[in-house]
């Protein structure tokens, strides 16, 4: 059974084109049923949630064993070897914490919604998620958030208060291009800000990126794979159902279409007309997906006519957010 769309921006307490950050706050309980472990095996040693297998100097204390030829002379534990007239060394466990950066797209591409939600606000739900995830297992969390005119770059910290700090500045990030009547200047690719992530992504992170990949050309790829040779990447594509198909109508209806900036018409009702469209966007879905496989990443998606807990999918590691593309 399907609610008013009233009833159901209500509950996710979103108007569905702006953000607040109640409404992302609202996703920190359902957040921890979230799988962000490794998908395979850790390429290098980086800092996680669980106590690391290498000893060695670190911030735990691990335990004291006799001094050995070549052992660093300031991890004596002289208590340990007053008291048993051996000399005795200090080894330490690091804790290890697995950075995590989101990467979201906010350009004008991502503000269009015709059911429930911004496509961009679904991204920063999605977003959201992810960050609530990464705080309750102590893993860092940081992000780049792209527009038109900035690029939001915060480097991973393991606290609660930058994560909250980082949702903040999202969400005025994100209202303050959605009150604005016109970009500043038009982005036609996102290889800038992709460039960035490449910088700020460190070996062994986990890199969610959220966008609908429209602004993605080669170079973006590209960039993207050389990222994947040393990160875990999990792109989320966001949709809105009218980009798959368009509305069937019993009568042919004269719709004009505009983001903004451009205007197009368009003939809802004619069947040679929702053909054409439809195997365009299969067409460009097919070229995507294919480009991610070649890199060797898989793509899951998620619609922004539902709420983001109700698409998440059960794996045999746990629940991710979205279904296979």
């Amino acid at each position: 059974m399907q609610f008013p769309i009233e009833q159901r921006l209500a509950k996710l307490q979103t108007d569905g084109v702006n953000l607040t950050l109640p409404e992302l706050v609202r996703y920190k309980p359902i957040a921890k049923r979230l799988n962000l472990n490794p998908a395979s095996a850790i390429k290098s040693s980086m800092a996680g949630g669980m106590a690391s297998r290498f000893k060695g100097r670190g911030m735990e204390f691990d335990e004291a064993r006799h001094y050995q030829p070549g052992d660093d002379i300031r991890s004596i534990d002289w208590r340990v070897t007053a008291r048993t007239g051996k000399t005795h060394t200090k080894v330490y466990r690091e804790e290890r914490e697995r950075p995590v950066i989101v990467y979201l797209d906010l350009h004008q591409n991502m503000k269009f919604g015709t059911q429930l939600l911004y496509k961009s606000v679904q991204a920063v739900h999605a977003s959201a998620m992810v960050t609530f995830s990464a705080l309750a297992r102590g893993d860092k969390i940081g992000c780049i958030c792209a527009n038109e005119n900035t690029d939001l770059e915060l480097k991973p910290k393991a606290s609660a208060k930058h994560g909250f700090a980082m949702l903040n500045q999202i969400v005025n990030l994100h209202n303050q291009s959605q009150q604005s009547s016109q970009a500043k200047k038009t982005a036609n690719t996102c290889i800038d800000s992709i460039n960035k992530l490449a910088v700020l992504a460190k070996p062994g992170t986990l890199v969610y990126v959220i966008s609908d990949f429209s602004l993605f050309d080669q170079a973006c790829f590209d960039a993207l794979g050389n990222i994947q040779r040393h990160c875990e990447i999990r792109p989320l594509y966001i949709y809105d159902p009218i980009e798959m198909s368009l509305p069937h109508l019993s009568n042919t209806n004269d719709v004009l279409l505009t983001d903004g900036l451009n205007e197009q018409n368009l003939t809802l009702g004619d069947k040679d007309v929702e053909n054409a469209y439809s195997s365009t966007r299969l067409a460009w879905l097919s070229q995507f997906k294919q480009r991610m496989q070649v890199l060797g990443i898989n793509v899951n998606k998620l619609n922004a006519a539902h709420s983001v807990e109700s698409q998440m999918s059960s794996t045999r590691a746990g629940l991710v957010l979205g279904d296979t593309l």
